[in-house]
């Protein structure tokens, strides 16, 4: 049965059944990688996962793109979320998320076209809205290097074996081309499947498939190359 996301016009499907997690531990060969063909919507797009941490403390990647501007979605080292790009964090969450045991839902949407800081950036956990120490905006219409076409990094950022992510993910999603809210990936507390258009370099990873962790599910074939991360099918959210 499918309802209607009223704000943005999008079905999600209810529940969804996931079998398994990617799990990242601290160790440089743990990575997805991948270098679209063409570039996307360099100023809209969403990012939505599943995250249950490994450890705490320390600067962790989500995910990155660009060697030379960085920019990353990242737990910070006080165990904030943020969103960094040439050394700024645009949006720093005001909660910490310290939890080893805990499944969080995290969606982060950016539209660089709009002007002021809160409609630029929405940063939900557990569907809840966050507020964010900083309020700076961003350029308005800045280019990101996400979509890029250029390398992108699952679980680490690009300068050696720096800022490793130690979690597992699940259910990982990046729709390019729109900024959406946590109600299109989520049902309750449970993982839900967004029935929209991916976009031009948006995937999805579930990590159902054992022998190829990074097979992209959304029909983009956006698929990721995986070094050393384990597939978990005995953690996952539900």
């Amino acid at each position: 049965m499918f309802s209607i996301n009223q704000l943005n016009g999008f079905n999600v499907s209810a529940k969804t059944s996931l079998t398994a997690s990617g799990l990242w531990v601290i160790a440089d060969t743990d990575r997805m990688s991948r270098t679209p063909g063409s570039a996307g919507n360099r100023k809209t797009m969403t990012f939505s996962l599943w995250v249950k941490r490994v450890s705490t403390g320390a600067l962790q990647t989500i995910i990155s793109a660009s060697e030379t501007t960085q920019c990353r979605f990242v737990f910070t080292a006080a165990d904030k979320i943020a969103f960094n790009r040439a050394t700024t964090d645009y949006f720093l969450s005001t909660p910490t998320y310290t939890s080893t045991t805990q499944w969080y839902h995290i969606c982060l949407g950016i539209d660089t076209s709009q002007a002021a800081h809160g409609d630029q950036f929405k940063l939900e956990v557990d569907g809840v809205n966050v507020a964010s120490d900083n309020t700076t905006a961003i350029t308005q219409n800045q280019n990101l290097e996400l979509t890029n076409a250029e390398a992108h990094l699952i679980g680490k950022y690009f300068s050696g074996g720096t800022d490793l992510l130690a979690a597992r993910v699940a259910d990982f999603q990046m729709v390019d081309g729109s900024k959406l809210t946590a109600s299109n990936f989520r049902d309750g507390g449970s993982p839900a499947t967004y029935t929209g258009a991916f976009g031009t370099t948006g995937f999805r990873l579930d990590f159902a498939a054992s022998g190829d962790l990074g097979n992209d599910v959304s029909g983009n074939n956006n698929d990721w190359t995986n070094t050393g991360v384990a597939q978990d099918t005995a953690d996952f959210p539900t």
